[in-house]
C-alpha cells in the first residue's frame, strides 16, 4: 500500500499547489452591477411616478385643450336693466344682443379668448335700432300727454338735436372699442374640480379667488358660473355659456 500524503486541512484533497501554477483569474464582482442596476431601476420608476403625478394633476387641463365655441347672449339681462329705467324703460324693446366667442386652450397651459367682432357689431346695430325705436316711441307718448300737435322729428329739432345724434353719442367708437377690447383677453389657465382659473395675461399667476364653474362632457363645455372679489351683475349674466369643440 502506498503512504497517502498528509492531507492539509485547508487545502482539499489533490488541490493545485499554490506556487509555481497560474492562479485561476478572479470573478468578476457584482457589487457594481447590482447597485448600478438598483440606481437605474430606481430612476426609471421615478420617471414613471413623474409622468403619472404630472398626468394626474393636469388631467382637467388636458381634457380643456383645444378650440370651444359659444354664442353668449345677454338680450335678457339688457332687456331687464333697461326696463328698469323710470318712464323710459316700458318702451324699450331687446330684440337680439348675442355674439360669438372662442376659447383656445393650449397644451402649455396658456389660453386665448377672442370674440367674433362682425357678431359683435351687430349686436350693437340691434341695440341701437332697439333704442332709437323706444326713444320715438317715449317721445311720441310725451307729445300725446302735452296735447302737441308735431311729430318726434319736430320735437327733437327744437332741441337742437336728433335721435340718430343721441344714439350715436352715447354708442360712440371709443365705447365700442372698449366693449370689444374687454372681451379679448389671454394668459395662463388651470383647471381642478370643476373650476377653471385664467390669468390676466401671461406674466402672471392665477389668483386662486376668482374663478369659473364648469362641467365637461364629451365635446361640450358649460360654464355654469363665476366667483370672484370684483365681479359685477353684469359680469354674470350670461352664465350659464354653452361652448362647442371646434377643434382639438
Amino acid at each position: 500500500m502506498y503512504n497517502q500524503p498528509p492531507v492539509n486541512p485547508q487545502q482539499p484533497p489533490f488541490a493545485a499547489p499554490v506556487y509555481g501554477q497560474a492562479q485561476p483569474a478572479p470573478k468578476k464582482k457584482k457589487t457594481a452591477l447590482i447597485v448600478g442596476g438598483v440606481i437605474a431601476g430606481v430612476v426609471v420608476l421615478a420617471i414613471v411616478l413623474l409622468v403619472v403625478a404630472v398626468y394626474v394633476s393636469t388631467a382637467d387641463e388636458r381634457a380643456l385643450v383645444g378650440e370651444w365655441k359659444a354664442t353668449v347672449d345677454m338680450t335678457d339681462y339688457l332687456q331687464e336693466e333697461l326696463s328698469s329705467i323710470p318712464e323710459f324703460g316700458t318702451y324699450i324693446e331687446v330684440t337680439d344682443f348675442s355674439f360669438d366667442v372662442t376659447y383656445k386652450f393650449n397644451d402649455d397651459f396658456t389660453y386665448s379668448r377672442t370674440v367674433d367682432e362682425d357678431s359683435v357689431d351687430r349686436a350693437i346695430e340691434n341695440i341701437k335700432g332697439d333704442m332709437k325705436n323706444a326713444i320715438y316711441a317715449y317721445a311720441e307718448e310725451v307729445i300725446r300727454q302735452n296735447g302737441l300737435n308735431i311729430s318726434p322729428e319736430t320735437m327733437f329739432a327744437l332741441s337742437g338735436t336728433s335721435v340718430d345724434e343721441i344714439i350715436e353719442t352715447y354708442y360712440n367708437e371709443d365705447l365700442m372699442a372698449e366693449i370689444k377690447d374687454n372681451l379679448f383677453d389671454e394668459g395662463n389657465f388651470e383647471a381642478e374640480d370643476g373650476k377653471l382659473y385664467l390669468s390676466d395675461g401671461y406674466d402672471y399667476a392665477v389668483d386662486p379667488n376668482s374663478y369659473e364653474t364648469y362641467e365637461l362632457s364629451d365635446n361640450q363645455l358649460v360654464l355654469t358660473n363665476a366667483t370672484g372679489p370684483d365681479l359685477d351683475e353684469e359680469d354674470l349674466a350670461a352664465y350659464p355659456i354653452t361652448f362647442e369643440k371646434v377643434a382639438a
